[in-house]
C-alpha cells in the first residue's frame, strides 16, 4: 500500500517549490477544464466530519482550494453536524452522477460492510484522491492515571473511549486492539468531535484517539499521555515515542489486524458517484491534484496532517487487493470484533 503513496511531505518543501508544483498542476487542469462542464456550475463538497473538528477543518480548506483552482466554479462546502460518515457517503453515492457532487469517504466503511452493515464502502465511489496515510494515536487522559498500554490490560473496569458511532474508525480500532493485545477498552457511541474532546479532558473518558493536530493540542494542554501508535509511520514532527501495535507480543489468532489496520490507513479520501462519466471524473481528478498543490492549502494542511497525496486511480487499484482480503476475512473480522467487545465488557479472554 505504501508503494502508491506520492511522497509530497510539504513540511519539507520551500514555498517556491510549492508554487511551482501548483502552477504545473494548474496547466493541465486549465487545458481540460476551460469551458468544461464545471464552468459556471456549482460543485457541492460534502464533509464526513462535524463542524469544529480537525477533519472538517481540513476538508473545508480543501474545498476552498478547489474554489481557487476552479475560479469559474462556485464550490459549496457542507459540513456534517450530528451525522455520521456513512450518512455523508450516502449523500455522495446517491447524488446525480453529473460530476457536481463530491465528498469525503473513509476506509472504515470497508470494515462496516464486511461485517454486514448496509453502508456504501469506499469501492462504491469514483475516487479523486486522498490526502495522507492515517496516523491515529491512542492517548490516556492525565486524570485517568493510565501511563501505558499495560495499565489498560486486566483493569477492574473498562477504560472508556468516546466515539461517534458503531461505524466509526475509533469503534472498530478499539475492539480490534482489545482482541490483539487483551486491552479492556470500551467504545461508547454518541459523541461528535467536540464532545469526544470534552469527555477526554474532563475525565469522563479515560482514552481518546487523536491525529497529529489533536495530539499536539492534548500535549500542549497537558491533558493526556501518548500510549500507543496504530502504525509506525514516519512523521517529520510528532508527539513523541510510543509503542506500535506491531511491537507487542500479541494474540497469534489476531496478528492479521496489524497489517489490516496499516493497509486501510489511507485517509481523507475524496470521491464522486461511481457512475460519474470518465471525462468529468478526469476534470475532477485534475482539480484535486491542483488543489492539494495549492500553496495556501499546503500551508494550512501542514498544521493538521502530514500531507502525502495519493492519486484516486492508484487507490482504486490497491483496493482491488484489499477487497479480496476483506471478503475472505469477513468471518475473522466478526470474530475479532465480538472478542474485543467481550473483553471490554467482561474482562475475560476469548476462548480459542
Amino acid at each position: 500500500m505504501h508503494a502508491v503513496i506520492l511522497r509530497l511531505n510539504r513540511r519539507n518543501l520551500l514555498a517556491g517549490s510549492a508554487a511551482l508544483a501548483a502552477a504545473a498542476a494548474l496547466r493541465p487542469l486549465r487545458a481540460v477544464a476551460q469551458e468544461s462542464y464545471l464552468s459556471g456550475q456549482t460543485l457541492e463538497f460534502n464533509s464526513g466530519s462535524s463542524e469544529g473538528s480537525p477533519g472538517n477543518q481540513l476538508m473545508q480548506e480543501l474545498a476552498s482550494a478547489f474554489g481557487r483552482v476552479l475560479p469559474e466554479t462556485q464550490v459549496v462546502f457542507r459540513a456534517n453536524p450530528g451525522g455520521t460518515s456513512a450518512l455523508s457517503a450516502a449523500i455522495v453515492a446517491e447524488a446525480d452522477p453529473d460530476g457536481l457532487t463530491i465528498g469525503s469517504i473513509d476506509t472504515d466503511s470497508l470494515l462496516a460492510k464486511a461485517i454486514g452493515s448496509d453502508v456504501y464502502d469506499v469501492s462504491d465511489f469514483a475516487l479523486l484522491g486522498a490526502l495522507d496515510q492515517e496516523s491515529d494515536m491512542l492517548f490516556a487522559s492525565t486524570a485517568s492515571g493510565i501511563t501505558d498500554v499495560g495499565d489498560v490490560i486486566g483493569r477492574d473496569e473498562p477504560a472508556i473511549l468516546p466515539v461517534r458511532s458503531v461505524t466509526s474508525g475509533g469503534y472498530f480500532q478499539a475492539l480490534l486492539i482489545n482482541s490483539l493485545l487483551g486491552t479492556r477498552i470500551l467504545p461508547v457511541t454518541g459523541y461528535d468531535s467536540g464532545a469526544r474532546h470534552l469527555a477526554f479532558v474532563s475525565g469522563e473518558a479515560q482514552l481518546g484517539f487523536f491525529g497529529l493536530s489533536g495530539a499536539g493540542q492534548v500535549l500542549a494542554d497537558g491533558t493526556g499521555r501518548l500510549i500507543l501508535k496504530i502504525a509506525d509511520l514516519p512523521l517529520s514532527e510528532g508527539p513523541g515515542e510510543a509503542p506500535t501495535l506491531a511491537s507487542f507480543d500479541a494474540n497469534p489468532e489476531f496478528l492479521w489486524i496489524v497489517d489490516f489496520l496499516r493497509t486501510t490507513g489511507i485517509s481523507h479520501i475524496v470521491g464522486a458517484p461511481k457512475s460519474t462519466p470518465p471525462d468529468r471524473l478526469e476534470v475532477l481528478r485534475l482539480a484535486f491534484n491542483a488543489a492539494v498543490a495549492d500553496p495556501q492549502f499546503v500551508e494550512e494542511a501542514a498544521k493538521l496532517i502530514v500531507l502525502e497525496p495519493i492519486p484516486g486511480a492508484e487507490i482504486e487499484v490497491a483496493l482491488v487487493g484489499i477487497l479480496a482480503r476483506i471478503e475472505s476475512l469477513a468471518e475473522s473480522l466478526t470474530r475479532a470484533l465480538e472478542c474485543g467487545m467481550q473483553i471490554a465488557i467482561t474482562g475475560e479472554a476469548c476462548a480459542p
